[in-house]
């Protein structure tokens, strides 16, 4: 389970670096949203750069916490926080990117450690290390020190969703126009993000990296809005009732969706997505994505003379640097590896009924 978590915040740190610029490729308007037209050449400049981008190093930190949860459910320890860190090598060969398997020409390797407190849950951390070479996936035995593999194809059934993601982020630097076709809720992701009245666009002051001046852009994005917009409520219902119809209507599940309607009018807060594009070189060397938001199920209170409840508080952190553009080695697969199946690289867990 450990293992599954950390690769994927891995693949979403990847995804998250290249998906605000390549999601609105073809879309100038959303793109430049608010933005004059010297600025409007930064970032569109930023975009084509996406596609000259053959390898770099990745370093990111990601952070979440959920606080006031248990005051509201009593004894389900759901306040948590999780921190982690990573750093590792990207290198994609276009000439061996397809369709049907875009990990075929992504190189990378990855050290991540990660630290987590709450959840109803002892304090735990971890250390994971993996390796992607020529289509098999290699982790590392932090208890033994030794490496394992297995053939990417071979674990589309039991991680298809770590795989997706790591063919997203081949795909954004390959041929970003294709992701107009990615759905959110069951909603195009560029129309998701172009609900009236959700997002908004500044230039913020000039700051450093490395040593190069950078122009910084930031989307601010408003998730009541968002939440209450027509269009997003009825894909979220369907999604909702095939949570409801999946879980008979019973279990964690059914609870779940039988609440979500309370929880999405009772949302407020920001999402934050930054940008530092070098003045130099035009590359986007830094991504920030920053979610706040509180959810206030009693409105400060159950009735008139009760204590009142503070609403749930939700922060979600995730800053990725980019570095060594169109400098970084590809790594190789480890010496002495031993290759077998998707479920011993990394087991399932097992299934546990509902309560």
């Amino acid at each position: 389970m450990k293992y599954r978590l950390l690769i994927l915040v891995v693949l979403l740190a990847l995804s998250a670096a290249l998906v605000p610029a390549a999601a609105a490729q073809d879309i100038a308007d959303f793109n430049c949203l608010n933005l004059s037209e010297a600025d409007c050449t930064i970032v569109t400049t930023a975009l084509n750069n996406i596609a000259n981008m053959d390898s770099f190093t990745q370093s990111f930190s990601f952070n979440q916490s959920i606080s006031g949860a248990d005051a509201v459910v009593p004894g389900m320890g759901l306040d948590s926080s999780t921190q982690s860190q990573g750093s590792g090598p990207f290198v994609v060969n276009r000439e061996q990117i397809n369709g049907e398997t875009p990990y075929m020409g992504v190189s990378m390797a990855f050290d991540v450690n990660s630290q987590a407190s709450g959840g109803g849950q002892e304090d735990r951390a971890g250390d994971v290390s993996f390796v992607i070479v020529d289509g098999v996936f290699y982790l590392k035995d932090q208890e033994t020190g030794g490496w394992k593999g297995a053939p990417i194809d071979a674990m589309m059934d039991n991680h298809e969703g770590a795989v997706s993601m790591m063919g997203m982020g081949s795909t954004m630097m390959t041929n970003p126009a294709e992701l107009d076709e990615i759905r959110v809720f069951d909603i195009n992701l560029v129309d998701l993000l172009q609900t009236p009245g959700f997002l908004s666009q500044s230039r913020l002051a000039d700051e450093s990296v490395d040593g190069q001046t950078m122009a910084v852009f930031a989307f601010s994005g408003d998730l009541a809005v968002l939440l209450q917009d027509e269009d997003v409520q009825a894909a979220l219902g369907t999604v909702l009732a095939e949570a409801m119809s999946g879980s008979s209507g019973s279990g964690m599940s059914g609870q779940f969706a039988m609440m979500m309607p309370v929880i999405l009018e009772s949302t407020t807060g920001t999402v934050t997505v930054t940008r530092w594009i070098g003045a130099d070189d035009g590359f986007a060397h830094r991504i920030a994505i920053n979610l706040d938001a509180a959810i206030d199920l009693f409105g400060g209170s159950t009735a008139t003379n009760a204590t009142p409840i503070p609403p749930i508080l939700v922060n979600v952190n995730l800053t990725v640097d980019i570095a060594g553009i169109n400098d970084t080695a590809a790594p190789t697969a480890p010496a002495d590896a031993v290759m077998v199946t998707p479920e011993e690289l990394m087991p399932m867990p097992e299934a546990t009924p509902e309560g």
